[in-house]
């Protein structure tokens, strides 16, 4: 997935995923990423590199409490979680 630098949108919800492939960390452009209702527990430490997103959805997935990775995403324009 990491060749798509150009993507901008990406949506993986509801793939019953339980990680997220590291190789999404070289989509610098990506602007819209859900991940929605997965089994993720966490996100890889290079999340926090994914700078250009501004819609982030991680809600019903398996998180137990805010992920770290997400406080360097603190510009984003909406994160959605629950945990």
């Amino acid at each position: 997935i990491g060749f798509l630098t150009k993507l901008k949108i990406l949506h993986l919800s509801a793939n019953f995923l339980k990680k997220v492939p590291k190789s999404i960390c070289e989509l610098r452009n990506l602007e819209t990423l859900s991940l929605s209702n997965n089994r993720l527990e966490n996100l890889p430490r290079c999340f926090s590199e994914l700078i250009s997103i501004k819609y982030l959805s991680l809600e019903g997935n398996s998180f137990k409490e805010y992920p770290e990775v997400l406080k360097n995403l603190s510009d984003s324009k909406n994160i959605k979680i629950d945990f």
